[in-house]
């Protein structure tokens, strides 16, 4: 096989990360799209958890195409006799190991995986001999700090304000009224069905996430209003354009001020959790949108005037891996706490479970 120059292989690593969907497809994995990004649970362990895994697919970003694990960080395992990185956390190192794991082989030549991506987008030695040519290797790398505060000012900019938000809405969603959640709650958190009738979130019930401040809506979840939904191609839940979801915390902007009374932060992974909680009378609790807390994110809680975090995760295997994974992210500034919870998941416990269960372990931390 031809020998691929650096240029030509950076070319084709691109063209696989801009072709990911389908290119993951091909192995029976299905992810979750946004804008700079895709999600899934981590292919090269086999998790569970649906953040657990992402890639990016930004064309700007010089980041573009790289994969982090973010349960087990398979992307930092080491081989025991090699001494080396056991996977390379980049597309082409990525399709080696999808294809050792689909035929249950140690390894994979990087030869044959260059083969099989070249065959997967549809490219020849021709293509990525012109393409090569484009190739800058230097482009400048921003830091993750300066990405993330651009974000969150293009959310802003693109934002609504509040009260216009509460206006578009049909609130409160019937669908989240079924599910035993209370009409306070989706009022406090201006949860209801979209009066726009054209769009990918027609028919979905909105949720949307506010700035800080809470006066501007700086993105917004759609969530199907059914269990029954086999479009995979349009998932259950879908975030609106441009929504930097890891440059935000759900619900901060109403928990801020009983953070500031209680010193305690309450973290959770999804949004159903905070309303339960917040029914409950824990109100000084926030969402991560997944599994896995960004630096930005942990910024937000640096800043706050939160000296603990109690942290609550789903009580299954990739929850308790998460725990492992954010205590260790955390814990350098603040206090974290494990919440010990016997349910999967907080939001599908019973308010009278939380009082007795949940809120003495929390409230036991007020006054320590």
């Amino acid at each position: 096989m031809k020998k691929l120059s650096g240029e030509e292989l950076k070319f084709l690593s691109d063209k696989i990360a801009l072709n990911i969907v389908p290119v993951l497809a091909n192995f029976g994995i299905e992810v979750q799209i946004f804008d700079d990004y895709v999600t899934c649970p981590c292919p090269i362990h086999g998790g569970d958890c649906p953040t657990g895994w992402t890639m990016t697919t930004d064309a700007d970003n010089p980041y573009l195409g790289i994969w982090v694990c973010w349960t087990e960080h398979c992307e930092e395992e080491v081989d025991n006799i090699t001494g080396k990185k056991k996977y390379v956390n980049n597309p082409l190192g990525l399709i080696r190991t999808l294809l050792a794991n689909k035929y249950e082989r140690e390894n994979v030549s990087f030869g044959e995986a260059i083969s099989f991506a070249m065959n997967l987008v549809e490219t020849d030695f021709e293509d990525l001999s012109k393409g090569s040519c484009k190739v800058d290797f230097t482009k400048k790398v921003s830091s993750s700090a300066e990405r993330n505060f651009k974000r969150r000012e293009q959310n802003k900019k693109l934002g609504h304000p509040r009260n216009k938000v509460r206006q578009s809405l049909l609130r409160p969603a019937k669908y989240f009224l079924n599910r035993g959640y209370s009409e306070e709650v989706l009022d406090a958190f201006d949860v209801g069905i979209s009066r726009n009738t054209k769009g990918v979130m027609r028919k979905r019930v909105i949720v949307p996430v506010y700035d800080d401040e809470g006066e501007v809506m700086v993105g917004y979840l759609g969530r199907w209003p059914s269990e029954k939904y086999e479009n995979y191609e349009q998932p259950k839940w879908r975030f609106s354009k441009k929504f930097y979801s890891g440059a935000w915390l759900y619900g901060y902007h109403l928990a801020k001020n009983h953070i500031e009374d209680t010193k305690v932060v309450v973290l959770v992974e999804g949004q159903g959790d905070v309303w339960r909680l917040w029914e409950s009378g824990i109100k000084n609790s926030v969402g991560m949108f997944g599994c896995s807390i960004t630096d930005t994110q942990l910024r937000i809680l640096e800043n706050s005037t939160a000296e603990k975090v109690a942290l609550i995760c789903d009580n299954d295997k990739a929850g308790q891996k998460a725990r492992i994974s954010i205590r260790k992210k955390c814990e350098s500034k603040l206090e974290v706490v494990d919440i010990i919870t016997e349910s999967k998941d907080i939001g599908e416990m019973s308010i009278s479970d939380i009082e007795q269960k949940i809120k003495p372990q929390i409230e036991g931390l007020y006054n320590d």
